[in-house]
């Protein structure tokens, strides 16, 4: 049994509360394990290997009165939807945790990716667990359509290729 954010998505919004959602590698993201903590070199790693992604090490919130307050959070993140370039995403890093506040359907497929990359999971605030990418999903994202080299030798198999049928 997985989460569902539809569910939550809908009590969210009656209330009018923000929901943050969790890449952790912990049980429970807020449980007090630093060896199970997501290291901000870790993190910084992915990050700076992710074409979609920036490291930023701030965040900055808009206040009442309009002014932008900005403050130094090591392994703050944004990611940049390529299927919506307008869309710019806060991941936040804390306590050896991801989050990012209030995110919609391609945010959550992100975080999945990058749960799968760094062996974690990701959980709502109450704990409970979204179903995580399989294998072939990642495996199909990453992988670029194969191009032969041009101009180059052949290689092994094309040449024991070439040389079985060329003896027929």
């Amino acid at each position: 049994p997985f989460y569902s954010l539809q569910a939550h998505r809908s009590s969210s919004k009656n209330t009018g509360m923000a929901y943050e959602i969790y890449i952790t590698k912990k049980q429970q993201w807020y449980d007090a394990l630093p060896a199970k903590d997501i290291s901000l070199q870790e993190w910084s790693c992915f990050v700076k290997n992710d074409p979609e992604m920036r490291l930023d090490n701030y965040s900055e919130v808009g206040l009442e009165s309009g002014e932008i307050f900005r403050y130094d959070n090591p392994g703050a993140a944004t990611w940049f939807n390529p299927r919506n370039k307008s869309a710019a995403i806060i991941f936040d890093f804390l306590d050896g945790n991801i989050s990012v506040s209030n995110p919609d359907e391609a945010t959550i497929e992100k975080m999945k990716h990058i749960a799968f990359k760094l062996g974690a999971t990701v959980q709502n605030e109450e704990g409970e667990i979204f179903q995580p990418l399989q294998p072939a999903q990642i495996l199909h994202k990453e992988m670029p359509a194969y191009k032969p080299a041009t101009g180059q030798a052949p290689g092994m198999f094309s040449r024991l290729f070439q040389f079985m049928f060329a003896s027929a």
